[in-house]
């Protein structure tokens, strides 16, 4: 459904970038913000999904076909197959977000002119502080399609490995509710599992612990 702003007609893409430029929005995340008809600007962590008019002024939301033709494009996304030498790989239950309440590695998109290592690297010291000792290695990808939120993701796995002494703190905590050690055979049912994830184990990988 096309929803318009105020004057009936849909935002075009000048429009779209003076408002995600007054909120302070780079282009790159136009796809993770939400516009009502009245203007205001919100990520779509700040909102619900059960929220649907704005807190602001009530109004209804506003999906302009820019955000939505960006929406439908794959993203680049990097997940950290995190290891320490004893067989347990690090994951953390996300919130806020799609996919909240499952657990996940660390992760997130690449930026531009990032290489896979960089993004895993940069993704695990921006969520847990935590700091990797070497490169990491790609070692797996999935194609994952969040068919409810409209979002398509390419998901580079990237292992890498940090100290047994290290430990991981919340550093995000809109994002991540809590870190936790699993082992690989030991990890939370399927159906709390984060849908790249789940699409990796359908493959049958397994990672070099």
């Amino acid at each position: 459904m096309k929803k318009l702003n105020t004057d009936g007609r849909p935002y075009d893409e000048s429009e779209l970038a003076e408002l995600a430029r007054l909120a302070g929005i780079e282009r790159r995340d136009y796809k993770s913000y939400i516009v009502c008809d009245e203007g205001h600007v919100f990520t779509r962590v700040q909102i619900p999904l059960t929220q649907h008019d704005c807190p602001k002024c009530r109004s209804r939301w506003n999906i302009s076909p820019l955000l939505d033709i960006l929406c439908s494009r794959p993203q680049v996304g990097v997940a950290a197959i995190v290891t320490r030498g004893d067989g347990m790989v690090l994951m953390g239950k996300r919130k806020g977000s799609h996919g909240a309440g499952t657990w996940s590695f660390p992760g997130g998109r690449m930026e531009y002119g990032e290489s896979p290592d960089e993004a895993a690297r940069r993704e695990l010291l921006e969520e847990t502080g935590l700091l990797p000792s070497g490169f990491g290695k790609e070692t797996s990808f999935t194609n994952d399609v969040f068919r409810n939120e409209g979002f398509h993701y390419i998901t580079i796995f990237v292992t890498l490995v940090v100290l047994p002494q290290q430990r991981p703190s919340v550093r995000e905590p809109d994002k991540c509710e809590e870190w936790r050690w699993f082992d690989w055979d030991g990890m939370p049912p399927h159906d709390r599992l984060f849908l790249p994830i789940r699409n990796l184990l359908r493959t049958g990988y397994r990672p070099p612990l």
